[in-house]
């Protein structure tokens, strides 16, 4: 009886192990700015980690020149651009951002106009900006969501 209260009580450890491995959760984002009309025109999901690359950044989003306050010691900004369209109807957007033990993954959706659809004929450059936590620096990862 005491080996199989042995055996259960390691089949029980190994369990609660691998199910804490892969906890996830959802983290808070910040999203700065938004907009289709920027001079990113290259498709981009970068992780910006201190304040040189966010003004750089800035510099080249059109009309932004206020740079926030971000807590770099637990902080990082990501920044999603589609690069140059030739027209409007296009747009990014920031779902969710999950913490796993092993790295941060931001799922995004992608908007397209769609056949019939009336939309701006002008240039545009889509992007999104948010900050998220992550004090450890884990990997940032990005994820397409697809409906």
């Amino acid at each position: 009886m005491k080996i199989i209260n042995t055996l259960q009580l390691v089949l029980i450890a190994s369990i609660l192990s691998l199910v804490s491995c892969n906890s996830q959760k959802t983290i808070p984002m910040k999203e700065y700015h938004k907009g289709e009309y920027s001079e990113l025109t290259e498709k981009e999901f970068t992780v910006i980690e201190d304040e040189g690359q966010l003004k750089t950044v800035y510099n080249r989003i059109m009309g932004q020149k206020d740079i926030p306050n971000i807590n770099w010691n637990q902080q990082q900004v990501v920044l999603l651009t589609l690069g140059q369209k030739y027209t409007g109807g296009y747009g990014i957007d920031i779902s969710e951002v999950i913490k796993t033990n092993k790295e941060i993954k931001v799922l995004y959706k992608i908007k397209n106009p769609k056949a019939g659809d009336i939309v701006t004929q002008a240039l545009t450059a889509p992007y999104v900006m948010t900050s998220i936590d992550n004090p450890k620096k884990l990997p940032v990862v990005f994820e397409e969501i697809t409906e």
